[in-house]
């Protein structure tokens, strides 16, 4: 896997704790989980712009009618 950024970051204790829980029941690495959060992220961010875009045109098209 390719690399581009070494970003330090600062995360709240309790995500920390949580993210450690996950990588002994998991086996994954803290990397592999935030790695797998962000493609969740950007997966949920694309289908709710998805929804809003379509809502948006469903109301002005509703507007237009009228």
């Amino acid at each position: 896997m390719k690399t581009h950024h070494n970003y330090p970051s600062r995360i709240k204790v309790d995500y920390w704790e949580d993210l450690l829980s996950v990588k002994k029941i998991t086996t994954k690495s803290i990397n592999t989980l935030l790695n797998e959060g962000v493609r969740e992220i950007v997966k949920k961010t694309k289908l709710e712009m998805g929804q809003y875009r379509k809502d948006r045109e469903s109301i002005r098209s509703s507007a237009a009618m009228r």
